[in-house]
């Protein structure tokens, strides 16, 4: 489902970028899976909790109590079930609200051992504590306890949704580069887009990007967790304290981010100029690394190329890609320095005949990577 070409190059009429309609459709569906979860599940959850903290109790009578068990191709679900009575200011009302959650699910055995409870109550023709709404008696529950292992599966849900859905926005607006012009017959590798310039960048914008994302969402996701800490200690004790959990996973998201930041800033993108260009096979590839910062007296740059195999393995739900190194040789490189603050590592292999050539992308093909290992202080 093509949305349209859109231009890239103007000057030379060589490069466009081929938009998909399918990316923004599939991105807006998990956006929408996101945004359901987070405000018909997580919001409701939480903002229930917040309002029967407060909510006065009353003795009720159980009608009858259960569990309720659902199950579909994937998964099996449960839900406590009752039906209770009680007396606000002399009028009587009925409700079969349980829990703060309303749905049924199978994080943990909160469902079981709440069920049983109220089963073993109403057996034994005991009474139940109601917790009701002293604004509308008629909204009430038995159960006021807020699940944070329910809300971490909810959030984790939400969050894992929302990043799928951005990327393939971005993706579908990005578009696919493609090749508009003529190729000549003798430079087959100008037909893919990526090739045909010698400037090659780093994935280092990328690794920067995501982790703020990540984090951002991770912490904002967070913070009902963290509020009902207080309530969940005094309930529970020590037990609680796993929630702990939670932030010190932020924290630890939030320096991964800056760490990449950091390392951004300080050496940017690292393009790699080719020399020859391309490289061949039989024959050398080399080039330089650009740094954005000045040579050291005791720089070794350690430059490694190899050869893999990336392909589609297993079947099913279960495929993912594999990637197999079929050739390796490292060496180091030179640094020579660029002015006053850049530095330039050069670097040149042989690589021997019989190899496979670089490939497009598909669900089997060979990529050759070139890796850069430098040691620095700090």
């Amino acid at each position: 489902m093509d949305a349209g070409l859109t231009s890239v190059n103007a000057a030379s009429g060589q490069i466009g970028r081929k938009r998909s309609l399918l990316p923004f459709l599939i991105g807006a569906a998990f956006l929408v899976g996101a945004s359901m979860i987070t405000a018909f599940l997580i919001v409701p959850m939480v903002h229930d909790w917040l309002q029967a903290r407060s909510w006065p109790a009353t003795r009720g009578e159980l009608l009858r109590a259960g569990l309720e068990v659902h199950h579909d191709e994937d998964s099996t679900t449960y839900r406590a079930t009752a039906r209770y009575c009680y007396r606000v200011q002399g009028r009587r009302y009925c409700s079969e609200r349980v829990a703060i959650a309303k749905g049924a699910d199978n994080v943990g055995d909160f469902q079981y051992r709440l069920s049983a409870r109220l089963q073993d109550a109403f057996q034994r023709k005991q009474p139940v504590t109601v917790f009701y709404d002293p604004a509308d008696p008629s909204r009430a529950l038995l159960d006021r306890t807020l699940r944070p292992k329910l809300l971490l599966a909810q959030s984790l849900l939400a969050v894992f949704f929302g990043a799928v859905g951005l990327g393939l926005l971005y993706l579908g607006w990005r578009g696919k580069p493609v090749v508009t012009a003529p190729v000549p017959a003798d430079s087959p590798w100008l037909a893919v887009p990526q090739w045909r310039d010698n400037h090659i960048l780093s994935s280092a914008r990328g690794n920067t990007v995501f982790p703020w994302v990540f984090t951002i969402g991770w912490n904002l996701l967070s913070i009902p967790a963290l509020v009902s800490l207080p309530q969940m200690f005094h309930k529970e004790g020590a037990e609680s304290l796993w929630l702990l959990f939670l932030p010190l996973v932020g924290i630890g998201t939030l320096a991964w981010a800056i760490h990449n930041t950091l390392q951004w800033r300080r050496f940017g993108q690292t393009p790699l100029m080719m020399n020859p260009f391309p490289g061949s096979i039989g024959g050398d590839v080399g080039g330089e690394i650009r740094l954005g910062m000045p040579c050291g007296a005791h720089m070794r740059p350690r430059v490694t190329l190899s050869l893999n195999r990336r392909f589609l393995s297993g079947t099913g739900d279960d495929q993912s890609f594999q990637e197999q190194i079929l050739w390796q040789k490292d060496t180091l490189a030179q640094a020579v320095p660029f002015g006053n603050d850049q530095c330039r590592l050069r670097f040149r292999f042989e690589v021997p005949e019989g190899l496979h050539p670089s490939e497009p992308p598909s669900d089997d093909y060979h990529l050759w990577r070139l890796y850069l290992h430098l040691p620095l202080p700090g």
